[in-house]
C-alpha cells in the first residue's frame, strides 16, 4: 500500500474524486481509497495499492486540479428494493405494493417493477404497474387474467417506465385486481439514473 498526502482548495467530493481517477486509466496501481483529513480540511490521503511512478503522480496531481467538488454532475444512483413475503390485495383501484417503493434524489430514472403473481379465482385479472409522484405511467401496466378452470398458476411479470421525480417523490409498484384476491410473491423493483 502507498499513501499520498494531497490538497485541495475548497475540498473534494470523495466519491466524485474516487470515480475520476478509477476512470483516467493514466494511473496503473488500484486507488484502494481516499480519505478526508478532517471536516472542512483541504488536506486527504489517496491511497494506492502500490506506489506511483512519478509519471502517474503528475497524473494524480492533474486530476485533483481539475477536479470542482461542486460541479452539477450527474452522481450514479441504482437502487434495488426487493421482498419476498407474498401479499395480497383485493382492492380494485391501484394501491402500492407492500415493501415496493423508494423515494430517491432528484433526477430522471428507469424502472423495472418484476415479480410473480397468481389469483385465487377464475376469470380475474390483475394489473400491476408503476407510479411516479402519485402518477401513473400508463404504458407500464401488464395484465395477469386467470383462465377459467386453469388452476392454480403464478407468473412472472415485468414492468418498465422512465420517471422524473424532484426528491420528494415516490417510485411505486402498483397493482390491483378486478375481483377475489390476487397474490404477489417474490418482487423487486430497481432504479437506475439515466440523468
Amino acid at each position: 500500500m502507498a499513501d499520498y498526502a494531497k490538497t485541495k482548495t475548497g475540498g473534494i467530493n470523495v466519491t466524485r474524486l474516487h470515480r475520476e481517477i478509477e476512470a483516467d486509466g493514466g494511473i496503473a496501481p488500484t486507488l484502494t481509497g481516499i480519505a478526508e483529513d478532517s471536516a472542512g480540511s483541504d488536506g486527504f490521503t489517496a491511497t494506492f495499492d502500490a506506489s506511483l511512478s512519478a509519471g502517474e503522480e503528475t497524473t494524480l496531481d492533474g486530476l485533483i486540479t481539475a477536479h470542482d467538488a461542486t460541479s452539477d454532475v450527474v452522481e450514479d444512483v441504482f437502487q434495488i428494493v426487493e421482498a419476498t413475503a407474498d401479499t395480497t390485495t383485493t382492492s380494485a383501484t391501484d394501491t402500492a405494493v407492500n415493501s415496493m417503493t423508494t423515494t430517491p434524489v432528484a433526477g430522471t430514472y428507469k424502472v423495472t417493477f418484476v415479480g410473480s403473481v397468481d389469483h385465487a379465482s377464475n376469470n380475474a385479472s390483475i394489473f400491476m404497474s408503476i407510479f411516479g409522484g402519485g402518477a401513473k405511467v400508463t404504458g407500464s401496466e401488464r395484465r395477469f387474467k386467470r383462465g377459467a378452470g386453469q388452476g392454480d398458476v403464478t407468473v412472472p411479470f415485468t414492468c418498465r417506465a422512465k420517471i422524473t421525480v424532484d426528491g420528494t417523490q415516490a417510485i411505486d409498484g402498483c397493482w390491483r385486481t378486478d375481483g377475489g384476491t390476487a397474490t404477489m410473491h417474490e418482487r423487486q423493483i430497481s432504479i437506475e439514473r439515466v440523468d
